[in-house]
């Protein structure tokens, strides 16, 4: 691809320069296969451009390594094939049986990725956001057109880091804002590329970014530079602050896209019990559900009632009260005799049957690294698991299993995990799984 200004002897001198080139190497343009592309050219000059060089003239907007490019402003019609590739990629996820730990993993993973790419050359219109984000929400709580779901916790609050009690799933919105701002931070520190001289020379002849304003004659590259621009200046109030803010964001030269991140995106209040939650001794579909459990997200039959369905308020494993999330855990008969059961195996006395109060004593303990806090960790968030598990298969299944089976199923679990974890203490942990 070759940019030059549009007139005629522009266009001469790099079709004579193409020339000389093939002359020497051998390699010819092929005129069946080279566009040439022409944006606020007159009709008379295009003419005659077109006569000298022999080419097809191309329309835009046209694609270069997937992304568009256009002589005006991009909209959500350009942006078709990247949406394509995140519907085709949800809807084959659709047909897999996954958990929601499982969603959230290809979510970060896959779509992330797809979204990466364009969000680090362009700035994204807020309408392809949004709905790359309905996509990802509805594939995260499964559901779909014609079968629609209560969706219990929001996609800006599913985005936040663990310790605020979110997923870590990346806000496409922040981070695209974020990764545009590496276009700022090379023209101020003057990088040595050809780009950032290009503008130097045509665009900021003053030398100063932030004194410039967009003009109905900018290109798409220099409206989204400008635009990240007054986006910096709106966020942190000046230009001082900005280049502050940005010098504390960079490391030997460099700006990290992770620390600039953090100033962009949606911030809630930290806990202290995800550190309990999200423990390597934990299954992460265990800690997803516990995560959910903690907030008040799962879909109980008090929360249905609160929006607007009636069912009977009963709980299917004890039979004897309303079912709510402090109910289940672990007020509930079947939830504490095998919470009870539980801590009797891992010799541990005078706990409480509420999950707060079991997490936070987790976190408060010194030793919070030692394989005893790990496997009571990992307890607790496969015993949430566990109940919220066998009280589904009950009202879905009609299944009922009694509750030695579930204190098998959690004693196997945490044996297995730990060993896996801590394969150090293999020696103290052999004795406990033997007697699973």
């Amino acid at each position: 691809m070759i940019f030059n200004w549009g007139d005629l002897p522009s266009v001469t001198a790099v079709t004579n320069t193409l020339s000389k080139f093939a002359k020497v190497l051998g390699l010819q343009a092929n005129p069946d296969k080279t566009n040439i592309y022409m944006g606020g050219v007159r009709g008379d000059v295009k003419q005659l451009i077109l006569d000298a060089t022999g080419y097809i003239e191309g329309s835009f907007p046209f694609r270069y390594l997937g992304v568009p490019l256009n002589a005006g402003k991009l909209n959500k019609e350009m942006f078709a094939d990247l949406i394509a590739k995140i519907q085709q990629s949800l809807h084959h996820w659709s047909a897999y049986k996954l958990s929601y730990a499982g969603r959230i993993s290809l979510i970060n993973t896959v779509i992330f990725g797809l979204e990466q790419f364009w969000c680090s050359t362009l700035l994204i219109p807020k309408g392809v956001i949004k709905m790359i984000t309905k996509f990802c929400r509805n594939f995260l709580w499964n559901s779909e057109e014609g079968n629609r779901k209560l969706i219990w916790k929001s996609w800006v609050s599913c985005c936040e880091p663990h310790q605020e009690g979110g997923f870590q799933i990346k806000e496409v919105l922040a981070w695209n804002r974020s990764v545009m701002c590496k276009w700022i931070w090379d023209i101020e520190n003057h990088s040595d590329n050809l780009w950032v001289n290009w503008n130097y020379e045509y665009n900021i002849k003053s030398g100063i970014v932030w004194d410039q304003e967009i003009k109905p004659c900018h290109s798409e590259s220099r409206r989204n530079i400008l635009q990240v621009k007054d986006l910096l200046l709106q966020q942190f109030g000046s230009s001082d602050a900005v280049q502050q803010i940005l010098h504390s964001c960079a490391k030997n030269g460099k700006l990290k896209m992770d620390l600039i991140y953090e100033h962009f995106r949606t911030k809630f209040e930290k806990f202290r019990w995800p550190i309990a939650v999200w423990s390597r001794a934990v299954l992460p579909k265990h800690s997803l559900i516990t995560v959910l459990a903690m907030q008040n997200k799962l879909a109980t039959i008090d929360q249905l009632n609160s929006r607007g369905i009636c069912l009977v308020n009963w709980c299917v494993l004890c039979k004897q009260d309303a079912e709510s999330h402090t109910h289940l855990f672990f007020r509930c008969y079947f939830s504490s005799t095998i919470w009870s059961i539980i801590l009797h195996w891992m010799k541990i006395s005078g706990r409480s049957m509420q999950l707060k109060r079991e997490l936070n004593w987790i976190v408060s303990r010194r030793a919070k690294k030692h394989w005893k806090a790990l496997w009571f960790s990992g307890c607790v968030a496969a015993l949430v698991y566990s109940i919220w598990e066998e009280r589904n298969i009950r009202i879905f299944q009609g299944i009922e299993h009694d509750i030695q089976y579930v204190v098998k199923r959690i004693q196997f679990i945490l044996s297995t995990r730990i060993l896996h974890v801590l394969p150090t203490c293999r020696h103290v942990m052999f004795r406990v799984a033997c007697n699973v």
